[in-house]
């Protein structure tokens, strides 16, 4: 019993002949005189893993078979293995290697047990139990269709080679597989990936998109457009994130020069979104909060009042002598938010105009200069 593992590629018909003409067959011969034929000879391989799931087959001619079930097949070439591999959870990725099969001997074709885990994984965009990456063996250039990784990820039988998994919008990493690992491969390491986490604010008060009204929409969280551009395309996703969590956002090494921007539902512009460097961990954009009551009046009769009013923001700019102005720019909504909400912000300093109407119809005007952490 000799257990073999073969990566290179050769030239299957041209290695194929060589190998099989290098064989000592017997001969038939003719009865009839016409020239001899030589008897063709098998061999036998079968595929192995350190760890076995049930769902884990190998595909031949003949169809599949389970692991360490032996398959007879004609010596002296080289055949394609197939290894179909699945823990029970719907996705049934393919991964491929070659084997030479050897007269009159049995061959182990040795795979590798990978646990593609997302265990104590932070929050990543493209990367949960909901969704599907794109997996590829590099080594063949295969795709190997979709990969589905529940809660705590999955684990998968796959032939020994080079692999890419793309999740996200510019997002991946790369991984090796060798025969008879039985290894842990975290998608979301940052040993390789550069990336960004975005932290969102407290919210003491309900998010209002711009034109909502609080009847209509008493309770919103503001989405953030993340951006993507790589290699002269372009690609957005909107993210929402609760009160004081995280999501994180990367450029896997597949995508060198990959860049992300951030815009903020409701507010006027885009910044870039830092990335760290591979092997750093996620540069931290934590957004600040402004959440604005309604206008408190005092009547005549020193009973209160609570006024609807809108609101208007401005962020503060400095000239070249260091003197500090407002920019003339609204960056909430064009007619400005409703009182009684909040908006989210990148952390500095803004003007906020609070406008109200109380004793006719002309606007009043209060305004404060806010430090927003």
């Amino acid at each position: 019993m000799s257990s073999v593992f073969f990566m290179a590629c050769s030239d299957s018909g041209r290695d194929a002949d060589e190998n099989a003409q290098s064989l000592e067959q017997p001969t038939i011969i003719n009865p009839d005189g016409g020239p001899s034929t030589p008897e063709p000879r098998f061999g036998r391989y079968t595929v192995a893993a350190p760890g076995v799931t049930d769902f884990t087959k190998f595909h031949t001619d003949s169809g599949f078979h389970p692991l360490g079930e032996w398959v007879s097949e004609r010596a002296g070439r080289e055949y394609l293995v197939s290894i179909r591999s699945s823990d029970g959870n719907g996705s049934t990725p393919d991964s491929y290697g070659r084997v030479n099969i050897l007269a009159d001997q049995d061959v182990t074709f040795r795979a590798g047990y990978v646990w593609v885990s997302l265990a104590d994984a932070p929050a990543t965009h493209g990367l949960s139990a909901t969704d599907i990456t794109d997996m590829k063996q590099l080594d063949f250039n295969f795709p190997i269709s979709h990969l589905w990784l529940g809660p705590r990820g999955a684990k998968y039988v796959f032939a020994p080679g080079n692999y890419e998994v793309r999740y996200g919008m510019y997002d991946g990493f790369r991984f090796q597989v060798a025969a008879d690992d039985n290894k842990v491969v975290q998608p979301w390491s940052y040993a390789t990936r550069r990336v960004a986490k975005i932290v969102a604010p407290k919210r003491e008060l309900p998010t209002l998109g711009c034109g909502k009204t609080h009847e209509s929409r008493p309770l919103y969280q503001p989405r953030y457009r993340v951006t993507g551009k790589y290699s002269g395309q372009e690609t957005s996703r909107d993210l929402t994130v609760r009160d004081e969590s995280a999501i994180e956002v990367g450029a896997g090494s597949m995508y060198p020069g990959a860049t992300y921007d951030i815009a903020i539902e409701g507010i006027l512009g885009t910044r870039p979104l830092p990335l760290s460097n591979p092997g750093e961990g996620p540069l931290t954009l934590r957004l600040g909060r402004l959440d604005v009551e309604d206008v408190a009046i005092q009547k005549p009769d020193g009973t209160a009042l609570m006024l609807r009013g809108r609101f208007f923001v401005y962020p503060m700019q400095k000239d070249s002598a260091g003197r500090e102005f407002p920019s003339s720019t609204n960056i909430v909504c064009d007619d400005g938010a409703l009182t009684h909400s909040g908006v989210d912000l990148v952390r500095g300093r803004y003007k906020v105009d609070v406008k109200y109407q109380y004793g006719g119809p002309e606007d009043k005007v209060l305004t404060y200069i806010v430090d927003v952490e």
